[in-house]
């Protein structure tokens, strides 16, 4: 019975390893993008929106590395890969917290031609013309 329940594991293993894979490259995708258009816009929250998915990623690398070769069937790495995923949810909240600080102390505001935004109102192309510092004053 145990090495019936062991290939069972052993395949939802390799399943869990193949969305976990898939997870990870939808995670930089979604990480790049968020971190170009909160750079052009200057906005925390997509900044902030980015690297939670770098967050995302690394527990999913954890996930990876948790469910490949011997450490498929072991206990311990289980332990050692759900500590590994709590604390890296933990790690992207001292950056919010501080820069989300320095920018109510400072008044900051970010730009409303963000690529987030023109992503939603019109074609990227006018966004690209428009989000440029030289045309910041032509109305779209």
């Amino acid at each position: 019975m145990t090495t019936v329940r062991e290939a069972a594991w052993i395949k939802d293993a390799r399943t869990v390893r193949l969305l976990s894979w898939f997870s990870l490259a939808w995670m930089v995708l979604e990480g790049a993008l968020g971190l170009l258009a909160g750079g052009t816009a200057g906005s925390v929250s997509l900044i902030g929106w980015a690297l939670s998915s770098a967050v995302e990623g690394l527990a999913s690398i954890i996930v990876i590395w948790r469910f490949t070769g011997s450490r498929t069937l072991s206990e311990s790495a289980e332990e050692r890969a759900q500590k590994a995923v709590a604390i890296s949810f933990w790690l992207l909240a001292p950056y919010i917290g501080i820069q989300s600080i320095i920018d109510l102390a400072t008044g900051h505001r970010p730009r409303t031609a963000s690529w987030a935004s023109c992503s939603r109102r019109r074609a990227w192309s006018s966004c690209l013309s428009s989000a440029s510092p030289s045309s910041a004053s032509v109305p779209g």
